[in-house]
């Protein structure tokens, strides 16, 4: 076995290097061969069925002679590998009893492996962890195995270490500021929106940068196009604190007048948007006060109904089933719903909801018919629901 170290970036696109020779996705191979090899590496330290792989690359669809597909991917994948060294593929990808497995005690280094220890670092002098964590971020060269982020099993993994990006970065970004590194925190930031596009945080830390610098334009258009995504993908809207950024910027730039087209385009609404609306509490509020208004103009009803979450002893769930219960009421209640109510997180464990020209009964049946569908989803979930309706009352 050779000494020399094997260098593997997973962040971005699959890479492996040894000494000057380098192997990646950008080279006209098989995809499934690739797919292997990401799987294998992912789960080192333990022996990967067969089945497990062959459910993997080909979704049940070759079955007739699975030992012989399975033969012939591994015999392909270590051919691949054979480009770093001749036999390597052998060394680096060992047959086990039922499997295979990626063989550990290869000396080798994962860039994935070192962004995690380094973006978890605490306790040190800030300079000492602000370089660590800037050496983290420089590791990350895009979303975890970008070219395969349609495979099932890397999707939750990419979502983890983009994650940790995101924190990581929202740890620098002070530090920087502190110490007046702001166009290093300028850089930083767009790095960040350009592969999360929607991280609010992020978005107002740049925004501040903009304003300060007389960029009052930049950082208006930046809350245009986050306003966009928010709706589009989400349908919510920016947060409180964005917009009073948003309000500065254009205060600062003077903004006499606004033209006609652009406030039309403001008010309106995106094509293709279905279900309610999602908002924060606060908005949430005068979404229900102008409701309130204009039952004093209009013959109407409009019912509030308050979701709850609990354990079946009417205490709070553990904090991780409770956040699971909530990201998943909230899926189920935006396809249950009009695209004329309104949907808030009020809470940890609530949601609440304004239903307009719903009477009494109707609002009930819209709250049993999503915890129906919530308990029919997911049989075997922890979570207790409980809903109260209650008319919302003319403004007076």
């Amino acid at each position: 076995m050779s000494d020399t170290l094997l260098k593997i970036r997973m962040l971005g696109e699959l890479t492996l290097t040894l000494d000057k020779h380098t192997i990646s996705e950008d080279q006209n191979r098989t995809r499934k061969m690739w797919t292997l090899m990401a799987y294998l590496l992912y789960n080192r330290g333990r022996v990967v069925t067969q089945e497990e792989l062959l459910e993997l690359l080909w979704n049940n669809t070759e079955r007739h002679n699975p030992v012989s597909a399975m033969k012939t991917a591994m015999h392909r994948t270590r051919a691949l590998m054979d480009d770093l060294a001749p036999g390597i593929g052998h060394d680096l990808i060992l047959k086990k009893s039922g499997g295979y497995t990626w063989n550990t005690n290869y000396p080798m280094e994962l860039d994935i492996d070192r962004f995690e220890q380094l973006c978890q670092l605490q306790g040190d002098s800030e300079d000492h962890l602000l370089k660590q964590w800037l050496r983290a971020l420089d590791l990350y060269h895009g979303n975890f195995l970008s070219r395969m982020s349609s495979e099932l099993w890397v999707i939750p993994v990419a979502a983890y270490y983009q994650n940790l990006y995101v924190k990581t970065a929202l740890k620098v970004l002070p530090l920087l500021e502190q110490r007046g590194e702001i166009d290093q925190a300028v850089q930083l930031a767009k790095r960040v929106l350009d592969i999360d596009s929607c991280c609010e945080a992020v978005c107002r830390h740049l925004m501040r940068y903009q304003i300060d610098q007389g960029n009052q334009k930049e950082a208006m258009a930046l809350y245009e196009e986050l306003s966009r995504r928010l709706s589009s993908d989400y349908g919510t809207l920016p947060e409180d604190a964005t917009r009073v950024l948003f309000r500065k910027a254009m205060q600062t730039v003077g903004v006499q007048f606004l033209p006609p087209e652009l406030i039309q385009t403001h008010l309106k609404e995106e094509e293709g948007l279905s279900g309610p609306m999602v908002c924060d509490y606060s908005f949430f509020r005068i979404l229900c006060h102008a409701q309130s208004r204009a039952m004093m103009r209009v013959d109407m009803e409009a019912h509030v109904a308050l979701l709850s979450i609990t354990d079946h002893s009417g205490k709070s769930l553990p904090k991780q089933d409770r956040d699971l219960a909530m990201d998943r009421l909230e899926q189920l209640s935006k396809t249950s719903l009009r695209r004329g109510d309104a949907l808030s997180r009020c809470s940890g464990s609530q949601f609440v909801i304004l239903l307009p020209y719903a009477n009494y009964d109707n609002s009930c049946l819209v709250c049993e018919r999503i915890i129906q569908s919530y308990f029919k989803n997911y049989p075997q979930d922890p979570a207790v629901i409980q809903y109260m309706v209650h008319a919302l009352e003319p403004y007076a």
